[in-house]
């Protein structure tokens, strides 16, 4: 005799029944979709290799040396830490860096590769010169006048010899007297010290104000 269930069984029984159905239909329906030579349930692993880094096999040219030397000229000369060009004294720290930027504004970009490109002309050695002086790369010259008998403090000027001289004017002419002279004067007491150097000063002085 069949089991009696209850109408609430029965609602649940049908329940788990269409879910069962609906379960193999839907795998059913994958399978019909999976492609020919995909595994179930599984992925193959497939190793992927990466390409070995390569070397840089750049090679960089060495930056050529700039010959400092000074050369035999009469419009420069070497003077320990300093170069003294036309008259204008120069640290050599700094030398290197100045030609750099002298190259690219004033040489139209043209590599200096020798300091007597500059040193050993006349023409050229003055632009340089003149460059500098405009950066304000000189090294300040000491103006004191010294206890001496050749020589005054007179205020506004400096009396040398009886010449008086402009205190606005004595170092563009002291300037002026090194290029004559090939001689750098560092002091004002080296002029003014002496009776024969203070002489020479003053009678250039005199013709050149």
């Amino acid at each position: 005799m069949p089991e009696k269930v209850t109408r609430e069984e029965r609602i649940i029984s049908m329940t788990i029944e269409k879910a069962r159905k609906a379960k193999e239909l839907l795998r059913e329906s994958m399978e019909g979709n999976r492609l020919p030579d995909e595994k179930d349930d599984r992925m193959e692993q497939v190793k992927v290799k990466r390409p070995k880094a390569e070397k840089d096999k750049t090679k960089f040219e060495p930056i050529a040396k700039r010959d400092m030397s000074v050369g035999s000229t009469n419009y420069a000369k070497d003077d320990g830490d300093s170069v003294i060009i036309q008259g204008v004294d120069i640290k050599k720290d700094k030398l290197p860096q100045l030609l750099d930027e002298y190259e690219q504004k004033h040489n139209k970009g043209r590599k200096i590769e020798r300091l007597t490109e500059i040193t050993m002309s006349d023409g050229p050695s003055k632009k340089f010169a003149n460059y500098v002086k405009g950066l304000g790369e000189i090294s300040k010259r000491d103006m004191s006048v010294g206890s001496t008998n050749y020589a005054e403090d007179s205020g506004d000027s400096v009396i040398i010899q009886g010449v008086s001289v402009p205190k606005s004017r004595l170092s563009t002419l002291l300037d002026s007297y090194e290029q004559e002279t090939g001689t750098k004067i560092e002091r004002l007491t080296e002029i003014t010290n002496s009776d024969g150097p203070s002489k020479k000063f003053a009678s250039f002085a005199s013709k050149n104000m």
